[in-house]
């Protein structure tokens, strides 16, 4: 006879503590943009950033600071403008996610 033994980890499910904040910029402005997060522990806590529903692709006008996660757009244009979400996560086998959202537009 064979007996199995399950190992469940009870674990906290990760939290947003600061949300991100609507930004109005001016044409050719820089911005950042920052959320944090908690998470268990005993995971390692992770972020990406999401504009209008898409991943974000970083290049020389939008760069991340992965340690402090701040986003960060230099020279604003108007394809700037849209939903930045902020999704903090932690990853399997004990994923869980927390996000947020702001707008970033333009003055006048």
């Amino acid at each position: 006879m064979f007996v199995t033994f399950y190992r469940f980890q009870n674990v906290d499910n990760t939290v947003i503590t600061q949300k991100v904040s609507d930004v109005q910029v001016d044409l050719g402005e820089t911005t950042e943009l920052q959320c944090k997060a908690r998470a268990d522990a005993s995971l390692s806590l992770l972020y990406k950033w999401i504009k209008d529903d898409q991943e974000i692709v970083y290049n020389k006008q939008i760069s991340w600071d992965e340690q402090k996660n701040v986003l960060r757009i230099e020279k604003v244009e108007l394809n700037n403008t849209g939903k930045y979400t902020c999704v903090a996560y932690t990853s399997k086998p004990y994923y869980s996610q927390d996000m947020t959202t702001a707008v970033l537009s333009i003055k006048g």
